[in-house]
């Protein structure tokens, strides 16, 4: 392994911003992914909502049509 004596202070200033620049970068992307996920979580809220209100209108559906049924049957039996 060769050691390169010509660096000095300079190369390790630039080490140090290139890895607070990485840093930085790295940071700005956790925010984003953390709002993302919070997105994400608001968008499962909603659908399992909507799955519950769809499933409450199946059974109100069914029981118009049952209800509907047996009104037309009993007029076809009053006829």
């Amino acid at each position: 392994m060769t050691v390169n004596l010509d660096r000095g202070l300079n190369d390790l200033e630039e080490a140090i911003d290139r890895l607070i620049k990485q840093k930085e970068y790295l940071q700005k992307q956790l925010r984003k992914t953390k709002d993302r996920s919070e997105e994400i979580m608001a968008l499962y809220a909603e659908v399992k909502r909507l799955k519950n209100e769809n499933e409450i209108l199946q059974t109100n559906l069914h029981k118009m049509k049952t209800l509907h049924n047996a009104k037309v049957l009993e007029k076809m039996e009053d006829k």
